[in-house]
């Protein structure tokens, strides 16, 4: 299955149940907010467990990809070139390192 059949199958599961683009978008950002969460849990930060397994990190970055391949898809780009926009993205932070490096504390 590729990227653009999830999101063909994601849209079509969306518009069954009454889901809008704008309602998918709020997904993503709560999605972000849980990935996070994980994260931060299984490195022990901000909380006095740490939990030492990396499960819910992929249950949440699945849940934030499956987001963003919907809007993707819902807005006519097709989800299977994310490989392709992401190592555009890290020719640019290649690019731009060094202000990186200027603008750390």
């Amino acid at each position: 299955m590729t990227l653009e059949d999830i999101g063909r199958k994601a849209n079509e599961l969306e518009t069954e149940v009454g889901l809008t683009i704008d309602d998918v978008l709020h997904k993503v950002t709560q999605e972000a907010g849980e990935f996070n969460d994980a994260v931060q849990k299984y490195r022990g930060r901000y909380c006095k467990t740490k939990d030492g397994t990396t499960t819910k990190i992929e249950q949440e970055v699945g849940d934030l990809f499956f987001n963003v391949i919907s809007v993707c898809y819902r807005l006519g780009i097709n989800p299977d070139n994310l490989p392709q926009y992401a190592r555009n993205t890290l020719v640019k932070f290649e690019e731009r390192k060094e202000l990186y490096k200027q603008n750390q504390c």
